[in-house]
């Protein structure tokens, strides 16, 4: 598998694992009122959005870290 379809991948499963279970971790609170539901769309939309960047993040903190590794920038702890 390439490696662009594995970065792809994975950022879609954490990503989907992220938009479904984020809202179990992090409840909102019971003062919260419901938005309009003409607004839902758009708050569901960038839940999405913001569920996808953190799984890319993911993807990039597992597929990127041998590349920063070897970068040898002199800090000991970096270079392991």
């Amino acid at each position: 598998m390439n490696k662009f379809w594995q970065i792809l991948l994975l950022t879609i499963v954490i990503g989907a694992l992220a938009f479904f279970i984020g809202p179990l971790l992090w409840p909102a609170g019971r003062d919260v009122p419901m938005p309009p539901p003409t607004l839902l769309p758009g708050y569901i939309a960038i839940s999405a959005i913001e569920a996808l960047a953190f799984g890319f993040a993911v993807a990039f903190a597992v597929f990127g870290w041998p590349a920063i590794r070897d970068l040898r920038l002199g800090v000991r702890w970096l270079n392991g």
